[in-house]
């Protein structure tokens, strides 16, 4: 995020720069927009893009299509590091499901929150047994299986959720190691109760989080009388 913020920022200057030997007025124009005055980043971020795109309108008509041109590239990298500079959530589907399945469920989520927050999901590792909905099998699938009766957690229950973690700390550090760390973690149903373990998990080497969103969730047997 940091390295897409600057470098959008390097591109407005450049700009700014060249169009001072055109333009004083449009050169004011862009200066101002160099001023991050904004308590957040990304909506500051996307303002300037779109005000970008306006002055590249009239800079088309006064100095040409070239020119405008070089506005709108410094317009879209602005888009591009207001993306960058959201908040990164990482989704947990529930049992049954997918992250393809889970995403298209969220869509309105997603939309209504575009520039506050950008949401990830990621495929739980394990097939669901004895799957008796619709949903094709390889989009069955959960964080560990289901115990024979409620409440009673899976035989086969500590190996499952070890996988699990292991995909899930996976994640978290490339996404640290790419520069895009994750701020949180949003679960649902058994989702949310990977998402409970994970936070569990931050003196093991899971890089930490600011926050959790648990969504018609349940506390995982494991952490039942656990400290809190």
């Amino acid at each position: 995020a940091k390295t897409a913020v600057a470098k959008a920022l390097a591109d407005l200057r450049q700009i700014t720069l060249k169009m001072t030997h055109i333009s004083t007025t449009v050169a004011a124009k862009l200066e101002q927009l160099l001023l991050l005055t904004g308590p957040s980043l990304a909506e500051e971020l996307a303002r300037v893009a779109k005000s970008l795109a306006l002055i590249a309108g009239q800079v088309r008509c006064s100095h040409g299509q070239e020119m405008a041109d070089l506005v709108l590239n410094v317009a879209g990298a602005m888009e591009r590091a207001a993306l960058a500079a959201l908040p990164r959530i990482l989704c947990l589907h529930g049992r049954n499901q997918s992250a393809s399945l889970f995403s298209v469920r969220m869509k309105n989520l997603q939309k209504k929150i575009k520039h506050v927050a950008s949401l990830h999901f990621i495929d739980a590792p394990h097939v669901c047994e004895g799957c008796e909905s619709a949903t094709p099998t390889s989009e069955a699938r959960c964080w560990w299986q289901s115990g024979s009766q409620r409440g009673v957690p899976h035989p086969k229950w500590a190996q499952q959720w070890e996988a699990s973690r292991l995909v899930l700390q996976l994640e978290l550090h490339s996404a640290a190691a790419r520069g895009e760390p994750f701020t949180g973690i949003l679960g649902f149903s058994n989702g949310a109760g990977a998402a409970a373990m994970i936070m569990s998990c931050s003196e093991r080497g899971v890089p930490p989080l600011r926050f959790a969103i648990f969504c018609a969730g349940y506390l995982p047997a494991a952490l039942v009388g656990s400290p809190k």
